[in-house]
């Protein structure tokens, strides 16, 4: 048995501003995973155990159940999003990303709605969370693939 040497790059950045009046924040993300012919895995793309079926890479772009790591294949990709506030217990987060991957992985297109409500009073440290995602491009799941999680959550 030989051992694959691998050594990948990623380059990244995340810009923002914030919204008047504590409404929250709006920002560009942008990861790019160069292809590496020698970088001994999915043609220079990160290995990454913290990702599958969860994902929680540190790339910028990455959402609720894709990102260039789960597409295990070089390109780039960008990602404009939104943290708002429209009541001081309420978040929503809507995320539009691409993942521009061909000719190694196709192409996808995902929407991400992530809505939080967080419980006040006896129940403070509860969060009520809503997640959807949407992705196009994906033909192994039938080219559009759902997901709803309906999260309940507590800070200790």
């Amino acid at each position: 048995m030989s051992l694959v040497r691998l050594n990948s790059r990623v380059y990244g950045a995340k810009v923002g501003f914030a919204l008047p009046d504590k409404l929250g924040d709006v920002y560009f993300a942008y990861d790019k995973v160069p292809y590496d012919r020698q970088a001994g895995i999915s043609n220079g793309n990160l290995l990454s155990p913290y990702t599958q079926v969860y994902n929680t890479d540190p790339l910028y772009t990455t959402v609720m159940n894709y990102g260039l790591v789960s597409a295990r294949g070089a390109g780039h990709a960008w990602l404009l999003g939104a943290t708002l506030k429209p009541m001081p217990d309420l978040d929503v987060l809507p995320t539009l990303s691409r993942y521009n991957t061909a000719p190694y992985v196709a192409n996808v297109n995902a929407f991400m709605l992530d809505v939080a409500y967080h419980l006040f009073g006896r129940f403070k440290g509860l969060t009520l969370r809503d997640r959807l995602g949407i992705e196009h491009g994906l033909p192994v799941w039938g080219n559009t693939y759902v997901d709803n999680r309906v999260m309940l959550q507590y800070a200790f």
